[in-house]
């Protein structure tokens, strides 16, 4: 990235380049492509078995812990 990118041209740029990366990851990482879907699952089972905002928020916390 250019030295003058500042402000929103530098938000834009940033943002490209982490879904650039994250693309290439889930492309040829085969424990990225397991993470994103386990997480895919557990996720919706969190909001299901969670009984209130604090369990809820325990369960997910847990998943994006690893």
């Amino acid at each position: 990235m250019k030295p003058g990118h500042t402000g929103l041209t530098h938000l834009v740029h940033s943002t490209r380049y982490s879904w650039k990366g994250l693309k290439a990851a889930f492309r040829n990482e085969a424990a990225f492509r397991q993470e994103v879907g386990i997480t895919a699952v557990l996720l919706p089972l969190a909001w299901w078995i969670g009984e209130g905002p604090i369990s809820w928020l325990l369960l997910v916390s847990s998943l994006f812990l690893c």
